[in-house]
This record gives C-alpha cells, sequence and structure tokens, in this order.
C-alpha cells in the first residue's frame, strides 16, 4: 500500500552510484524528492533523468535533497546512468525491499498503454531508446514520487499509472515554494 500525505516516511540505507550510502533520515531538516524509477537501462528513466539534471541547476542552492531510486544493481547503473552526472544522489535497490516500503507497484497494462509512446518516441530521438532491452527486474514496474517534508513526513505522493509518468515538475516547485 503506498503511502499518504501525513505519513512518517520509512527510513532506509541503499548504496549510491557514487559510492556512499545514503540514509533518508540523515536528510531531516531538508526537504526530500523521493523518486523511484525501473532500471537503469530504461529508456524513459534516462529521459527523465536527463530533464532532472537540466532542472537541477535552477534550484536554489541546497533547498531540496533529490533522491533517485532504481531496481538495478550500482554496476548497472554506472553503465547507463554516469552518463548523466547527475548531482544528486541516484540509489540501488535491486532487491526492491524500498519499492515494497514505499507501496511502488507493476502494471502490465501500464506498460503497454498508448500514452507511452510519444514519451518514448521523445526518449528514442534523444538516443535511448536501444536501451529498452537491458532490463533489470520488472519491466511493468510503474515509477513514482514522494515529496518529504522537512520533519520526514510524506506531503505529497505521485504514483504513475504508465511507465512513462512522473510527478509534474510543476507540483515540486509548488512543494519547495511551501517548504521555504
Amino acid at each position: 500500500m503506498a503511502l499518504r500525505p501525513g505519513d512518517i516516511a520509512p527510513d532506509f540505507s541503499l548504496p549510491s552510484i557514487d559510492g556512499s550510502t545514503v540514509t533518508l533520515s540523515q536528510l531531516r531538516g531538508r526537504p526530500v524528492w523521493l523518486g523511484f524509477y525501473r532500471y537503469a537501462a530504461c529508456p524513459l528513466c534516462n529521459l527523465r533523468i536527463h530533464e532532472l539534471v537540466k532542472r537541477y541547476g535552477h534550484l536554489p542552492g541546497d533547498a531540496l535533497a533529490v533522491l533517485g531510486v532504481f531496481q538495478s544493481p550500482v554496476g548497472k547503473m554506472h553503465d547507463y546512468l554516469d552518463k548523466h552526472a547527475a548531482p544528486f544522489p541516484l540509489l540501488s535497490d535491486p532487491q526492491e525491499r524500498v519499492y515494497e516500503l514505499y507501496g511502488l507497484t507493476t502494471s502490465a497494462l501500464g506498460f503497454v498503454k498508448p500514452s507511452v509512446l510519444p514519451k518514448l518516441a521523445t526518449a528514442a530521438a534523444q538516443g535511448y531508446a536501444s536501451l529498452y532491452l537491458d532490463p533489470d527486474g520488472s519491466m511493468a514496474r510503474l515509477p513514482g514520487d514522494y515529496l518529504i517534508g522537512r520533519d520526514g513526513r510524506v506531503v505529497d505522493v505521485f504514483m504513475a499509472s504508465d511507465i512513462s509518468e512522473h510527478i509534474p515538475f510543476e507540483r515540486v516547485d509548488a512543494f519547495l515554494r511551501r517548504a521555504g
């Protein structure tokens, strides 16, 4: 079951692509954007990370801790995600324990929905389409995003209905304005 606004965000520790370990509770006092992606070779996830890296530079200073969780092992993450040079931690959860803790799901329908095609075309145009053939974990994994307040409570939840969806950037901007 997905968490709801007002719930305490469950603590976890995961290895990061940079070799460190990130523990959620160590970020208390800062607003957190916790994004769950599919696997490191997912073209849609690579497109989103690319968009997020571009947008990250416009965030004010240290205003928001951004974490991206993938169902791939760290080694596979290096193969596909190093090129983005993400200035925020990309975390590995190949056993999908944190996915389960946060209520992320899979959906065969969400994998084949026609609404995926435009985003897939955009990913292909940016050179990510060939990545599709190297999955780790379920290809039907649905992304999800949690915005967590300074007190460790969930403020906003976005659960995708198809594999191409992520929280709109405008919702993150609104969260950040409210978080001060």
